[in-house]
C-alpha cells in the first residue's frame, strides 16, 4: 500500500490541439507501470442518440468496415431495446427520468491516430498502430512524455454538496420491497444503485489523475463527448473475446482495504470466507455462464476460477472468471444479445431483476452499469463494466457518481447502504480535490 506515486497521459494539454474530436485513453492501471491505448482524431463514427432496436447489429457492421482497432461504449438501457434476449421481454424505460449526466446510448469512432504505449515521461515506450504521418500524432506522444500527477490526494478538502436519487431513508425502502421480492421468488439477486450528483467547475484531469492514484484500476478510462467527460476506473472486465475464445470476470463482493498488512490480511480472510459474499458471486457466475452458454460450442463453458480474491489499492474484491469457445460465425451483435447487460449489474433472473431495477431505482442508468472498450474487424474485443465512474457535463457543470451492490436474502440494510457509500467515496473525492475552488485555495 505504498507504492509510488504515478502520473497519466495528459489529455488536457492533448485536447488543445484536436479539432476535430477528442481523445480517447484506455489503459491498464495495476502496479508502478501503466500501459494502454492513446486514440486521437475521429476517422468515422457511430452514435445512436437513444437505444435503438437493432442497435447491436449497426455497431457490429461499423467494427466490420473499420480499418484497425475502434473504441466506444454501450448504455445500460441499449439492453431494453434489444429485448434482453427475449422477444417482446424488454420494458420500457423512456418515462423514466434520465440520467444526471446524458451520453448516447451507443458512441464507438474509428480514430485518426492510435498509440499504444507502456509507461508514461520520458522513458515511455510508444509504438504508432494508426495515423503515424498525422499532426495529431506528434501531440499524441508529447501527452504521453509529459503526463499529469495527482495532486495531494492525503490533504483535506471541503466535501462536494451532491443529490442523491435513493438517499439513506429511500434506499431502506426499496432495500425492503426488493427483499420482499426475494421472498416471493421473483428474483433471488437483485443490484440496486443509487446516483449522487451536484455542480462545480472541475479540472477531469487533475480529478482522473486523484482517481487512477488512489484506486490502480485495471479498467481505466478518461474519454470526452462533446464536452463531457468519463472518467472511469473500473475494476471489472465484463466480456473480451480473443479469436474465439470468451472470457468474463464478474465481481460480487467487497471489502475495504486494512490500515496495515495485518488487517489487510483479515479483510481479506473475512471476505474470502462470508457465506453472504460468496453466495452472491456464485449465483452471478452462474448467471455469466449460463448467458454465454447461448453463444457457446456444447460442452465449452468453464467457471475457471470461482470466488478469488484481488486486491486493489482501496478495495478487495471477489472475482470468478468464466470461459467458453464459439464457433468462428459468431458475431458481436449475436455475442451482445446473449450476455448484455451483465449480469453483476443485474441479478438474477435477469429480465425480472431489470424490471424491478427501473422500478425502485426511479431513474435511467445511462451509462453507468454499460459497457466500455475496443473492438477490431477481426471480431476481437474487450470491454470493461462502466462502474466506480465520474461523469462531467462542462456545459452544465453537472457531475454524476453512480454506486450499489447486490441484494440477497442474507443482505442487511445498513451494510449495504455502508457498500455504497465505499464504492462512491474515492470517486467523490477525486472530483472535491479538483474543483475551481479548491485549486485557487491551494495555489
Amino acid at each position: 500500500m505504498t507504492d509510488a506515486a504515478i502520473a497519466v497521459p495528459n489529455l488536457t494539454s492533448l485536447r488543445a490541439g484536436v479539432s476535430d474530436g477528442q481523445p480517447w485513453l484506455l489503459m491498464d492501471a495495476r502496479g508502478h507501470c501503466i500501459h494502454g491505448w492513446l486514440a486521437v482524431g475521429v476517422k468515422r463514427s457511430l452514435t445512436m442518440r437513444a437505444p435503438l432496436v437493432g442497435g447491436f447489429d449497426a455497431l457490429e457492421k461499423f467494427i466490420a468496415r473499420s480499418e484497425g482497432r475502434t473504441f466506444g461504449w454501450i448504455s445500460y438501457e441499449q439492453g431494453w431495446s434489444e429485448g434482453c434476449r427475449q422477444p417482446g421481454g424488454a420494458v420500457e424505460t423512456g418515462e423514466l427520468p434520465k440520467a444526471a449526466v446524458v451520453l448516447p446510448a451507443i458512441h464507438w469512432f474509428e480514430p485518426k491516430v492510435l498509440l499504444k504505449f507502456d509507461g508514461v515521461g520520458t522513458t515511455a515506450e510508444i509504438e504508432v498502430l494508426a495515423g503515424g504521418d498525422h499532426p495529431f500524432a506528434a501531440s499524441a506522444e508529447a501527452a504521453i512524455r509529459h503526463p499529469i500527477q495527482a495532486s495531494d490526494t492525503g490533504k483535506t478538502v471541503e466535501k462536494l454538496h451532491v443529490n442523491a436519487t435513493l438517499d439513506q431513508p429511500l434506499y431502506g425502502q426499496a432495500f425492503d420491497e426488493v427483499q420482499s421480492h426475494i421472498q416471493r421468488g421473483d428474483v433471488y439477486e437483485l443490484n440496486l444503485c443509487t446516483s449522487q450528483s451536484g455542480t462545480a467547475d472541475i479540472d477531469e484531469g487533475g480529478a482522473f489523475a486523484a482517481i487512477v492514484e488512489a484506486t490502480r484500476p485495471p479498467h481505466a478510462a478518461w474519454c470526452s463527448h462533446n464536452n463531457k467527460a468519463i472518467l472511469c476506473a473500473s475494476p471489472e472486465r465484463f466480456l473480451s473475446r480473443s479469436a474465439n475464445r470468451l472470457l468474463s470476470s464478474p465481481i460480487k463482493g467487497t471489502a475495504p482495504r486494512g490500515a496495515d498488512e495485518a488487517q489487510d490480511c483479515e479483510a481479506i480472510e473475512r471476505l474470502k470466507s462470508d457465506p453472504k459474499e460468496r453466495a452472491e458471486n456464485v449465483m452471478i457466475t452462474d448467471l455469466v455462464r449460463n448467458d454465454m452458454s447461448r453463444v457457446a460450442l456444447a460442452k465449452s463453458v468453464a467457471v475457471t476460477e470461482l470466488c478469488g480474491i484481488r486486491s486493489f489499492k482501496n478495495v478487495h474484491q471477489m472475482i470468478s472468471t468464466v470461459e467458453c469457445e464459439v464457433e468462428q460465425g459468431t458475431g458481436m451483435a449475436q455475442i451482445l444479445r446473449a450476455t448484455f447487460p451483465m449480469g453483476s449489474m443485474t441479478g438474477a433472473p435477469k429480465e425480472r431483476a431489470m424490471e424491478l431495477i427501473s422500478t425502485y431505482e426511479k431513474t435511467q442508468r445511462g451509462l453507468y452499469s454499460g459497457a466500455l472498450g475496443w473492438a477490431d474487424p477481426k471480431g476481437d474485443f474487450d470491454l470493461a463494466v462502466v462502474i466506480r465512474t465520474a461523469l462531467i457535463d462542462h456545459n452544465s457543470r453537472r457531475f454524476s457518481v453512480q454506486s450499489g451492490g447486490a441484494i440477497t436474502t442474507n443482505s442487511q440494510r445498513e451494510s449495504e447502504w455502508e457498500e455504497c457509500l465505499l464504492k462512491a467515496r474515492t470517486l467523490l473525492g477525486g472530483l472535491a480535490q479538483n474543483t475551481t475552488m479548491e485549486r485557487n485555495r491551494n495555489a
